[in-house]
């Protein structure tokens, strides 16, 4: 037989998954906002490729061989796609997002008082 402790502790683990998920779900969808954000941020990605072009203008008028200046601009427009690529991927991985907002510690504290 369930002694009344027993229940309130089997009801209360329920109601504190149930709000732990659903915690998760909405940093999630907090998550995906943050994407539409990003991709508004490729506009203005768009706009630096003038930066860009400003380069390309300036290696035509540099007194190098054409060989030496489409090694450089390779260099360059690797740089410029590999880097901020690696960032971002760094900035919005799942798992920095659970630790920042506090869901990593949670789960933590969940699986710790299930076993």
């Amino acid at each position: 037989m369930l002694s009344l402790g027993r229940i309130y502790q089997i009801v209360a683990g329920i109601i504190k998954r149930y709000f732990i998920a659903s915690y998760i779900d909405f940093i999630d969808h907090i998550r995906g906002l943050y994407f539409a954000l990003i991709f508004t941020s490729i506009c203005l990605m768009l706009g630096l490729s003038g930066f860009i072009l400003l380069h390309a203008a300036l290696f035509l008028y540099l007194p190098w061989t054409n060989e030496n200046k489409i090694v450089l601009m390779f260099i360059l427009g690797t740089i410029y796609l590999i880097v901020p690529a690696i960032i971002t991927g760094l900035i919005h991985s799942r798992k920095r997002w659970l630790k920042h907002s506090g869901a990593q510690k949670m789960l933590e504290d969940l699986s710790k008082k299930e076993q």
